[in-house]
């Protein structure tokens, strides 16, 4: 009878482990998931930082060039 009884408090603790482990594993899933969404986004992210950065320096550039260029013109008179 004892060992009736430990054998079904084993294969109850095997079943509850394999439970847990199988739900561990969808949430270690998800959190893939969460976590590649959230490295694209960034990456979203990052390029329109990019394109802003590379339009302001344009635009610094150019100023610059105009800058220039009167400098060039009064001292040339």
């Amino acid at each position: 009878m004892l060992c009736a009884a430990l054998c079904v408090y084993t294969t109850f603790w095997c079943v509850c482990l394999y439970v847990c482990a199988q739900m561990l594993d969808r949430d270690l899933e998800e959190a893939e998931e969460q976590y590649g969404m959230a490295v694209r986004a960034h990456m979203v992210v990052l390029d329109s930082l990019l394109d802003l950065q590379y339009q302001r320096m344009k635009a610094l550039e150019a100023e610059f060039a105009a800058d220039l260029q009167t400098l060039e013109d009064e001292f040339e008179v």
